[in-house]
């Protein structure tokens, strides 16, 4: 009992300096709750930037049965709609005789959208033509497009023939085997018929 009193008598005499410790403590408290509050609506608002940001990419890609055959590849990897997509080429490029890269319709008149995941294809060149100056060849390309509230991107990319240089494929891919034999069936089929048609002309 005298513990407890003295305990209670404690509490008295230092009220004061309790309450400037507490008030302290949920003072810290608090600012610490607001600076989460604060990141996690940071944090939120660039999840949702990120979920209407546009990203568009161009690559060379050599043709999976013809490694000499080159498409230019145009995509939107983004999770927005790319608006207003125009291309700015700093050197102009031979794509086989009397055609050139300034040529395209997507470089004279750009591409009004891109959807997300959605993928332009070009054939763009084949290195067979003059190859020793297209395997040095640098293209340096910019592109500058917009998502749906307005805000501009730009990417700047070189195309570049030089890590395909020596490029070769072994065997042939499924696809290309599959139209073969398609190919083959449908002349056995034509012989068939025409044989067919002459059997039954003699009838």
């Amino acid at each position: 009992m005298l513990l407890f009193k003295s305990f209670l008598e404690f509490l008295n005499h230092n009220s004061g300096a309790f309450t400037v410790i507490f008030s302290a403590l949920l003072t810290i408290v608090t600012a610490i709750y607001v600076f989460l509050s604060w990141k996690l609506v940071k944090e939120t608002k660039k999840m949702r930037e990120e979920q209407i940001k546009p990203k568009v990419l161009i690559r060379l890609q050599p043709n999976e049965i013809w490694p000499n055959f080159f498409y230019l590849i145009i995509e939107n990897t983004g999770l927005g709609v790319a608006k207003d997509i125009k291309f700015e080429i700093e050197r102009d490029f031979e794509l086989f005789k009397g055609s050139f890269l300034s040529d395209l319709g997507m470089v004279k008149n750009g591409i009004k959208y891109l959807v997300p995941r959605q993928k332009l294809q070009f054939f763009f060149t084949d290195i067979r033509d003059d190859f020793a100056e297209k395997k040095n060849t640098v293209i340096p390309i910019r592109i500058f497009y917009q998502d749906n509230f307005g805000n501009k991107y730009s990417e700047f990319f070189l195309i570049d023939f030089s890590p395909y240089i020596g490029l070769s494929w072994i065997g042939r891919p499924p696809i290309y085997n599959i139209s073969k034999h398609l190919e083959n069936i449908n002349k056995e089929i034509e012989k068939f018929r025409r044989l067919y048609e002459q059997v039954k002309k003699q009838k």
